[in-house]
């Protein structure tokens, strides 16, 4: 089964050069908060990547089963073609690998 995506619940930051990287932060926090304030479940408020153009479009995990994400507007908001193809297993798996390498980089 196919991933649901949805628009973010909270609005994204407006754009501030001194702030942008402290403002994003923030707003990934509160969908995070609000992932988990309205759904329960592994993996609740857990976020992935997908590569595209010359960033990536990023997610939050909203619900496993049925499998829902939400679109984070971060960078540059590249919304994946792909996502929509995404399933469970394969967002468990991009969740553990995003995890391992974290804690490799982590130690530089």
């Amino acid at each position: 089964m196919s991933a649901e995506i949805y628009k973010s619940p909270i609005e994204r930051p407006g754009f501030n050069y001194k702030t942008w990287q402290e403002d994003e932060k923030n707003y990934r926090e509160e969908v995070r908060a609000f992932c988990i304030k309205h759904s329960k479940g592994k993996n609740i408020g857990e976020t992935i990547r997908i590569q595209h153009a010359d960033s990536y479009a990023e997610y939050m995990v909203f619900s496993m089963s049925p499998l829902k994400l939400i679109h984070l507007e971060v960078g540059d908001a590249w919304d994946s073609p792909y996502a929509e193809l995404l399933t469970p297993k394969k967002v468990e798996e991009m969740i553990e690998r995003e995890i391992k390498l974290k804690s490799i980089f982590k130690k530089f």
